[in-house]
């Protein structure tokens, strides 16, 4: 999927996107992915802008699954980028790990 919005109340322009699907490995192994994104500006003012992405993965062997889930954040304003990234990993259905980043980086002479 690929889809741009206009919202003219809300004064944003977006585009998102989505694509995914399932394929075999190797030593058996079954994997799901899952895509999606979407990124968006004011139309008053570009400095106020994000982006969205999240990553699923599911890998599937005969004796044991793992799923993997990421999220990546960013927003802007005319000081800086707001970034934060999410890592979340399971074994069968069960938490296994977890991370989060964060950092503000600031916007120096953009």
């Amino acid at each position: 999927m690929w889809r741009i919005e206009h919202d003219v109340l809300g004064r944003e322009t977006r585009a998102i996107t989505r694509y995914g699907g399932r394929r075999t490995g190797d030593h058996g192994s079954v994997i799901d992915a899952d895509h999606a994104g979407a990124v968006g500006v004011s139309t008053v003012d570009p400095a106020h802008a994000w982006a969205r992405g999240h990553t699923t993965y599911r890998i599937q062997w005969p004796d044991v699954a793992v799923t993997t889930e990421a999220v990546l954040e960013v927003r802007s304003d005319a000081a800086a980028y707001d970034v934060s990234i999410d890592l979340a990993v399971a074994r069968d259905g069960l938490p296994f790990a977890h991370r989060r980043w964060t950092e503000r980086i600031p916007r120096d002479l953009q």
